[in-house]
């Protein structure tokens, strides 16, 4: 439900009309993501297997990441100039007013590859506190987030807490990999 919980809060606070335009904002954002993590995940299991903590494998693949994050910031910003073209080309030019908010929904797609880089690490490495704090902690922050900034901003909202609860993921992320390995892990 969370995957989907700025969906359903802008039907239901928004209307079915803002549903609409938001399904345009954000559909090509979600395809592309969608395309980046099967890709992504073609790699990341061989990278993520094995006995090597997370900045042993971040520093041995250094170089593949590096590749797969920069490109990833071009092709980001090369889609974020593009965006409203194409919404205005697939969709029609009723939606050329909501071009800016599809440039901001597309913001996080650089993210696609650190977060599916760390959610496959984490489910490879059973980081049980990791995977508690995705699972609980992050989800009901989404909700409460999504809930606030729609009923105050409606799609712009819906589009900012969208992107804030990407990077609040990678956060989690982040601070349940150096947790477990560092806090837990480590020798006392």
């Amino acid at each position: 439900v969370s995957e989907q919980i700025d969906k359903i809060l802008v039907g239901i606070l928004l209307g079915p009309a803002q549903l609409a335009v938001y399904a345009v904002v954000s559909f090509f954002g979600v395809r592309i993501k969608e395309v980046i993590r099967s890709f992504t995940s073609m790699l990341v299991p061989k990278m993520t297997t094995g006995k090597y903590l997370f900045h042993e494998i971040l520093f041995l693949h250094k170089k593949t990441i590096l590749v797969l994050f920069i490109g990833m910031g071009v092709f980001s910003l090369g889609f974020y100039f593009f965006v409203d073209f194409v919404n205005v080309l697939m969709f029609s030019w009723l939606y050329q007013d909501y071009g800016y908010l599809s440039q901001w929904y597309v913001c996080t797609i650089v993210l696609s590859v650190p977060l599916t880089f760390m959610g496959y690490y984490v489910s490879a490495k059973q980081n049980k506190y990791a995977i508690t704090l995705s699972n609980t902690f992050f989800h009901i922050i989404r909700i409460i987030l999504s809930i606030v900034l729609i009923s105050l901003y409606g799609l712009l909202g819906a589009v900012v807490a969208y992107n804030v609860s990407m990077i609040l993921l990678l956060f989690v992320y982040a601070w349940g990999i150096y947790y477990e390995e560092r806090v837990i892990s480590s020798p006392q």
